[in-house]
């Protein structure tokens, strides 16, 4: 994939945008979340120890409890080859086990494939491949994204 731009090349006029482009940044993360959720059975199901967990009922910052548990997974890029979301998700799916009985077993909790996208600027996009979404569907995983864009110019 091409390196993003995000900034604007030197020698254009003052207020000059630029758009276009990859997505400037990708943090991926396999997720089970909810009021039954134990992280310890996820992290025995996948065999894989969670990048972050909480029990129904833990204390919050906040000072409140949890309404839910939490076990999340994370990966993040490391090179500019990885801001490919195919390659991270392959990434990420890589880590658990492929078999569809472990996907059933966890299916019930609704367990989702998170993508959270950051924008340095307008315009950017990506394309998701048959082939990852495929890895998602024959395990039964959702696709949620949060995109975080900049604040637009004051008028």
């Amino acid at each position: 994939m091409p390196e993003s731009h995000a900034s604007v090349p030197s020698g254009l006029p003052t207020g000059s945008i630029q758009f276009g482009g990859p997505v400037d940044r990708w943090e991926v993360a396999l997720r089970v979340y909810g009021p039954t959720v134990d992280p310890g059975v996820f992290t025995a199901l996948f065999g894989v120890q969670p990048t972050s967990a909480r029990v129904p009922g833990a204390a919050l910052p906040s000072g409140q409890k949890s309404r839910v548990g939490v076990w999340c997974y994370s990966v993040r890029p490391v090179d500019v080859n990885e801001r490919d979301p195919n390659v991270l998700i392959r990434l990420l799916l890589r880590a658990f086990p492929s078999d569809p009985a472990v996907w059933a077993t966890a299916a019930p909790h609704r367990p989702d494939v998170f993508c959270g996208l950051f924008l340095d600027a307008s315009n950017r996009g990506c394309v998701l491949e048959p082939e990852t979404l495929g890895l998602l569907t024959s395990r039964g995983l959702s696709l949620s994204l949060d995109i975080y864009a900049p604040d637009a110019p004051a008028a």
